[in-house]
């Protein structure tokens, strides 16, 4: 994602879920992704060329829903590089465990991934040392399951007076 300093990626990042323990770094690597709409459309199989009686569509329960696009990682060689690029950063033990002089094993991905899965360890004893403190800060942290740095830039924003309307 994009944003113009750390708080904007944290901020950004509590809207999907506690950014606690998260890790961020730049990346300037091959991007390739494949967006679709949430529906499930096809054009008639015929010879030449196509007309608005050959589009089928046969489901729309994901608009209905609320959802409108899907996301997903086409075949193809940037697309091969970027997931590899980003697996190499985001979870190294599960690279290394893919990727190395041996043929993987069940074994040896499970330990890498339960090895990725530490952050999320570490960042539940975080949550849990925050829900214990009884300053303010921390209270509302625990309540609203966000990281105690965002309450606090939350109540810098909050105190900064916005402008009222001009005067005539």
């Amino acid at each position: 994602m994009k944003a113009q300093s750390e708080d904007e990626l944290v901020d950004r990042l509590d809207e999907v879920a506690n950014p606690e323990g998260c890790t961020w770094s730049v990346y300037s690597g091959p991007l390739f992704l494949e967006f679709a709409l949430a529906a499930k459309a096809s054009l008639v199989e015929s010879r030449g060329p196509k007309g608005d009686s050959d589009v089928n569509v046969e489901d729309v329960e994901g608009l209905l829903e609320g959802a409108s696009l899907t996301v997903s990682i086409p075949e193809g060689d940037t697309a091969f590089d970027m997931s590899e690029a980003i697996e190499k950063k985001v979870f190294p033990r599960v690279f290394k465990a893919r990727h190395g002089k041996s043929e993987p094993t069940v074994a040896a991905l499970k330990k890498a991934v339960a090895a990725e899965m530490q952050v999320a360890v570490q960042a539940s004893w975080r949550s849990e040392h925050v829900g214990r403190r009884d300053d303010q800060d921390s209270r509302l942290a625990a309540m609203m399951d966000a990281p105690e740095r965002l309450v606090r830039q939350w109540k810098e924003r909050a105190a900064v007076p916005t402008p009222g309307p001009k005067k005539r």
